[in-house]
């Protein structure tokens, strides 16, 4: 009943004070550090989700590099999911001169289509103006693939880079075979059939596609050949059980989509682990406030607390008001920070408030809500809270009302 008391008559009375007004501030600054957390925590986590989801429709889920025959039919068998494919570094050329590092990558005409149905459209095939890419948002027509032999399909961002459009004349040459200038490099002739865009940027800007059951037989005995299986599973979190069996069953040269996008998924754990400290910080900052609140507040009310220390109050029930007084402060900001932070988010995803470039993968802001984060943000404001209003409770309750009424 006397903390109670004690609180609406320095908080919430009608009276000006500079302790009300230093309230509100503390209010409003902790409010807006909780917001700001959940909104920031909660964008980079959709960004997170978008980027893993659209790498898993696209890239494949377990890799199993091995150039022998048996042992890819073994691996069939064990995983009805694998399908063989070809990897290759190679230097393109244009018939211009222009030059750049690609990677000849084969699939079979099923994956490659599969690959845009998991991504949710066709494959998009860009459809050039008068000879050439336009500078605007290309035109895309919806089709499957089918490379014949010595055709192409390269993505959309190599092509722009080099200045090639489909039925473009290229030339692939093996890097290794250019070192050794007493031969003959070792180089095939191709011609594009389409530009692609899969908005992985991996993809759109190094890789050359092609048919796997037509692989041209110079490149077979290159150094940089790569040759095995790879499985698109519809489950891919199940990948690491998949390669654990493998490995079980004496195979080495197993990778998962997690190994694949490794250094790509630390950097953004560890973007979002700095970001949510440096977010952290500003609430503890707006903690100080609920201190220098308390501390003014001491100053202000030594002659009350003398008074109700004469009339029998124990040292804990000061402390005890005063640190309700921070919590309550405290609990205003994290409560109304919490739900401006939820509505924001709510805003962001329902109504399209903000567009991105198109370089992004979703126009939208990608928001993705975690309610343990935000139940952590919630705890970690309150003990903030309790802390920063121990400190000043721990002060009155230890001053003496003969050394106040001196």
């Amino acid at each position: 009943m006397l903390d109670s008391l004690f609180i609406r008559r320095y908080l919430f009375s009608s009276q000006k004070s500079v302790v009300k007004i230093l309230s509100i501030i503390s209010v409003l600054g902790i409010s807006l550090g909780v917001a700001s957390m959940i909104v920031v925590l909660a964008v980079m986590n959709g960004f997170d989700k978008a980027i893993e989801e659209r790498n898993l429709k696209a890239m494949p889920h377990v890799i199993v590099k091995t150039n022998s025959k048996d042992e890819i039919s073994k691996l069939k068998k064990l995983e009805s999911s694998f399908v063989e494919y070809t990897k290759q570094d190679v230097l393109l050329r244009t018939v211009e001169g222009v030059s750049t590092g690609a990677i000849f990558y084969g699939l079979n005409a099923i994956s490659l289509n599969n690959i845009a149905s998991k991504i949710g459209q066709s494959i998009e095939i860009i459809e050039t103006e008068n000879g050439r890419i336009t500078s605007g948002k290309p035109k895309v027509i919806e089709a499957p693939i089918d490379l014949k032999r010595r055709e192409v399909a390269i993505g959309y961002d190599l092509a722009r880079s080099i200045g090639v459009i489909d039925n473009d004349e290229i030339t692939l040459i093996a890097p290794e075979s250019l070192l050794t200038p007493d031969e003959a490099p070792v180089y095939e002739k191709f011609i594009i059939k389409a530009l692609i865009r899969t908005e992985i940027s991996e993809l759109d800007t190094r890789y050359v596609f092609f048919n796997q059951s037509l692989f041209p037989s110079r490149f077979k005995d290159t150094a940089s050949l790569e040759e095995g299986v790879e499985a698109r599973l519809p489950n891919p979190y199940v990948a690491t059980k998949i390669a654990g069996n493998l490995k079980k069953h004496g195979y080495k040269n197993v990778l998962t989509w997690q190994d694949l996008n490794q250094a790509l998924f630390y950097s953004l754990k560890m973007e979002k682990r700095l970001m949510g400290i440096f977010l952290a910080l500003t609430i503890l900052v707006s903690s100080f406030s609920i201190m220098s609140v308390l501390f003014l507040l001491v100053a202000e009310k030594r002659k009350d607390v003398g008074v109700l220390k004469s009339m029998g109050a124990k040292a804990s029930q000061i402390a005890k008001m005063f640190l309700k007084i921070g919590v309550t402060i405290g609990f205003g900001g994290i409560v109304s920070g919490s739900l401006l932070g939820l509505l924001i988010c709510y805003l962001l995803l329902r109504y399209p408030i903000i567009e991105l470039p198109d370089v992004y993968y979703d126009t939208r802001f990608p928001v993705l809500v975690d309610y343990f984060v935000v139940t952590g943000i919630i705890i970690f404001g309150f003990l903030v809270t309790v802390l920063s209003s121990y400190l000043p409770a721990r002060l009155a309750s230890r001053q003496s009302p003969i050394e106040i009424f001196k």
